[in-house]
């Protein structure tokens, strides 16, 4: 099946954009904004929000998504393993740069990551850590497909109510000295469907458009521009980076047995216990 992307970035109000965005094929490579079709590849889509002290954290962001990249273009054949495996190499690549030369003293500083591998018969692997949102839009339903590394994720998942003052303060990121990249991913693999359509964003997205919102911009704007429009529409309020990217799956000639959200859900839930989070209305 076609798969129709898009992405766009902007700094907002920030001085500088410390998100990154990029797709990886096993041929090609697209980053910041960008739209196209891919058919017959496997391909990797990446949302980085770089997180520091000052403006460094864009150098880790880039890090992390063109190091995944070039090791995703490398392999053979990409697994949910060989996935995690990557992130060791990436946090490590953080960790040693802010230790490096290139600050007179070790720093903190690091980047949250939304990373979506499809193979060319549309099996999605789903890995996250930190905040970076991805969700899935079928059949007019939509829901998340990540955990939000959070103090304020942290405290819904042990029943408490969410608190939003609390949640940007991350509990995972890829950077942290004291883990390993591998153990702090949430990771999870469904079956798209055609009309599927995947975002990926940064908080600045997430936390600053409401979910009616999300839906309506998704289910009414051309694949092509859908991801600047969700990005334009949301640089008017954030305080923060925006970015995001889109993915449609698009019509296969033949038929193909749909599988609703709930379903999807409950079968990740079995996987992993209360590792998805849904959106309030489903």
């Amino acid at each position: 099946m076609e798969k129709h992307i898009s992405a766009w970035t902007e700094r907002g109000e920030k001085p500088c954009n410390q998100d990154f965005v990029a797709l990886q094929t096993k041929t090609y490579r697209e980053t910041h904004q960008f739209s196209m079709q891919v058919e017959g590849d496997d391909l990797l889509a990446v949302v980085c929000d770089g997180i520091s002290q000052g403006s460094q954290g864009e150098v880790a962001a880039a890090l992390v998504a063109q190091t995944l990249c070039e090791r995703f273009a490398q392999e053979s054949a990409m697994t949910t393993d060989a996935l995690l495996a990557q992130l060791d190499a990436c946090n490590d690549a953080v960790v040693h740069y802010y230790h490096s030369d290139a600050f007179p003293c070790p720093q903190m500083g690091g980047t949250t990551l939304a990373a979506l591998y499809i193979t060319q018969d549309n099996c999605a692997t789903v890995c996250n850590i930190g905040d970076s949102g991805i969700y899935i839009l079928r059949d007019g339903q939509f829901c998340a497909l990540y955990q939000e590394h959070t103090l304020a994720g942290e405290q819904q998942r042990q029943g408490q109510p969410y608190d939003p003052t609390v949640s940007n303060m991350l509990t995972q990121f890829l950077g942290n000295p004291y883990q390993v990249g591998s153990e702090q991913a949430y990771t999870t693999v469904l079956d798209l469907l055609p009309g599927d359509k995947l975002l990926l964003c940064s908080d600045g997205v997430s936390k600053t458009l409401p979910e009616d919102q999300l839906i309506h911009i998704l289910t009414t704007q051309p694949a092509d521009k859908v991801a600047k429009v969700l990005v334009d529409t949301a640089v008017g309020t954030a305080h923060d980076n925006v970015t995001a990217l889109v993915i449609t799956i698009g019509k296969k000639t033949t038929t193909t047995k749909r599988l609703g959200l709930v379903h999807i859900l409950l079968r990740c839930l079995r996987r992993k216990p209360k590792d998805i989070e849904k959106r309030s209305h489903l």
